[in-house]
């Protein structure tokens, strides 16, 4: 998978992630007193993190790394969701080399993903 359309599925999930927070709190206005949360974007982020897997993973990496790496950025670590897939000083220290990996867009995490299952980072 190329770099740009990796960019892009984050992107496009992003925007369906945005829509959907959107539309929950139009939601809100209607069932007040109710937990409402309109998520369709998550089946969207499924398929995505299959395909990345699908053509990012290999055999150095625990199966589900590239999902679980993902997910981590996106939610966990940076939370770069809402933040546009831009996040500032976040990082994933490589343990191999005692050095920090820049992961504060989705340029560079596809680099630590493909360069960890590549072998480069352990």
């Amino acid at each position: 998978m190329k770099k740009e359309t990796f960019n892009k599925l984050l992107k496009l999930y992003m925007n369906q992630y945005k829509r959907d927070l959107e539309l929950t709190k139009s939601l809100e206005l209607f069932a007040e007193g109710f937990h409402t949360n309109f998520d369709s974007s998550q089946n969207l982020l499924d398929v995505i993190c299959i395909a990345c897997e699908e053509a990012l993973s290999s055999d150095k990496v625990d199966k589900g790394f590239v999902t679980d790496t993902i997910n981590w950025w996106l939610f966990d670590a940076p939370n770069a969701i809402d933040n546009d897939l831009e996040v500032d000083n976040d990082v994933i220290f490589d343990h191999s080399n005692n050095k920090p990996i820049p992961v504060s867009n989705t340029s560079e995490l596809y680099d630590y993903i493909t360069l960890t299952a590549s072998g480069f980072y352990k």
